[in-house]
């Protein structure tokens, strides 16, 4: 297949999908994986500290492109974002997650594609939800394949 005629697809995650050491990786980086056999993919995740710039390397041979924001999570941004939650009516994850640095690294992977703009853009969970609907494509995917409610119930 002509590669110029495949479909433009930005997979957004919150965890990087490899290695392959937990649920949520797996299952997303199999539907990563099948999307850049059929598409170019853009990847845009969130890093933690101890992801190995191994596992980068090996999603950018599955990629177009990937473009990795480091997490930035510490105490006083998890009550900020709690109180900007009780007074928006906004849940706090998706708030957490909604980073200036994210945003720009999303806004640099659609110049960077030369398109324009994503056909389609792929939020691995509910975290990435906001940030995928500013993004201007003909689909937006939200795959919602952790039982979210499940967490909460157990933390509480």
């Amino acid at each position: 297949m002509d590669k110029r005629k495949r479909p433009t697809v930005l997979f957004l995650t919150q965890v990087l999908p490899w290695p392959l050491d937990s649920g949520p990786k797996v299952r997303a980086y199999h539907v990563l994986r099948w999307l850049a056999e059929r598409s170019e993919v853009d990847l845009v995740s969130y890093v933690r500290h101890d992801d190995a710039p191994s596992s980068i390397a090996h999603l950018e041979s599955v990629c177009r492109s990937v473009r990795c924001v480091p997490v930035a999570r510490a105490r006083w941004r998890d009550v900020r974002d709690v109180v900007r939650a009780v007074l928006s009516g906004r849940p706090a994850v998706l708030l957490r997650d909604d980073q200036p640095r994210m945003r720009a690294a999303i806004r640099a992977a659609i110049v960077e594609s030369g398109r324009g703009g994503p056909e389609v853009v792929h939020a691995d969970q509910l975290w990435m939800a906001t940030l995928a609907l500013r993004v201007p494509a003909g689909l937006h995917v939200l795959d919602l394949h952790n039982a979210t409610w499940l967490v909460f119930d157990r933390l509480a």
